[in-house]
């Protein structure tokens, strides 16, 4: 998996914003909104962690005391919401 050119991210207060462009913009109407987490997630694909797997050894290594099972839970809620985004 890799993150589509299409979509940037920007930061607006706290919180980052998904943004379409482009022609991604006549496919998605809107934005997709997340948290630090899902930002590192983002980020984490954007490095080359290009598999669940790879995505959960980035937030192992960045978050002690991590709950993995809330974490894979966290990550597959992360993956559907910002699908259209990733190719």
């Amino acid at each position: 998996m890799k993150l589509r050119k299409d979509y940037v991210m920007q930061q607006l207060m706290d919180e980052y914003l998904v943004i379409p462009v482009g022609e991604a913009g006549r496919e998605f109407r809107g934005t997709i909104r997340m948290n630090e987490t899902g930002k590192f997630m983002w980020d984490a694909i954007g490095r080359g962690a290009d598999t669940k797997e790879k995505v959960m050894e980035e937030l192992r290594k960045a978050y002690a005391g991590l709950n993995e099972e809330e974490a894979r839970e966290d990550l597959e809620l992360f993956l559907r919401t910002v699908a259209i985004a990733i190719e």
